[in-house]
């Protein structure tokens, strides 16, 4: 990319910072692929004249991108781009797990459990689980990443009388539907149904999917059921959009 191939000048005269204003940009020239998967990005000293802006600007916005997985350094080479997006393709109630998408693109696919308790099922869930007052239903929540790079935080809603037996210590990067398919018997993936919407993100997405506070997430809530239209479990996943792109 040519130094003088800026999509914007930054503007003193905003009432946002420099450094937002240039943490926007670079993300912007990513995602947009002016900056290519891999590819070196300038030097400080270059970006400082690009922008106009101070060495310690250039540098903070620089450490923070890495810490955000658009960039890394690689020691006596400098900085490059490490930005993983992911393409999942939905078509007729049928959905590419996470974890296949990741392989069929080469991309190293990994799940963390961050939490797993039993709660009482909440009335917005009882219909589609049929379910009634006072049953429980077991919570996970865990992070999907791609190349080590955050890109869903996922909260699965299972009813505990159909999942009673099932070990949720296998949900640490092994695929869902994997497990489904093992442990209840399923003939085959699950169907699901969606709805997505768009959410800024908050405090605790921010820290657990490491984006800004007020990014766009796509929120994806999905009604899995198996062949015969039975309930299996509720899905929601809270998506990083620069990161994933999903086919319907």
């Amino acid at each position: 990319m040519n130094l003088e191939d800026t999509v914007m000048q930054l503007n003193k005269d905003l009432n946002i910072s420099l450094y937002r204003q240039l943490m926007s940009e670079i993300k912007y020239q990513i995602e947009t692929g002016k900056y290519k998967n891999g590819e070196k990005i300038p030097t400080e000293a270059e970006l400082e004249k690009i922008f106009g802006v101070s060495r310690i600007t250039i540098r903070r916005t620089v450490n923070e991108l890495c810490s955000l997985g658009y960039l890394e350094k690689k020691q006596g080479k400098g900085t490059f781009v490490k930005a993983t997006k992911i393409f999942r393709k939905i078509e007729m109630r049928k959905s590419q797990s996470f974890s296949n998408t990741c392989i069929n693109a080469n991309i190293v696919p990994q799940s963390h459990v961050i939490e797993s308790k039993i709660i009482s099922v909440t009335k917005d869930k009882m219909d589609f689980l049929k379910l009634k007052e006072g049953d429980n239903i077991i919570y996970v929540k865990r992070l999907r990443s791609a190349d080590g790079i955050p890109v869903i935080l996922e909260e699965l809603f299972f009813p505990e009388k159909l999942f009673k037996n099932f070990d949720i210590s296998k949900l640490e990067d092994s695929s869902l539907f994997e497990l489904l398919l093992e442990d209840l018997k399923l003939r085959e993936y699950p169907n699901g149904i969606s709805e997505i919407e768009a959410v800024n993100a908050g405090t605790e997405l921010c820290n657990e999917l490491r984006i800004n506070t007020g990014d766009a997430v796509l929120k994806m809530t999905t009604y899995w059921s198996d062949s015969e239209d039975h309930p299996i479990y509720i899905g929601c996943e809270n998506i990083v959009g620069s990161r994933y792109r999903i086919t319907i």
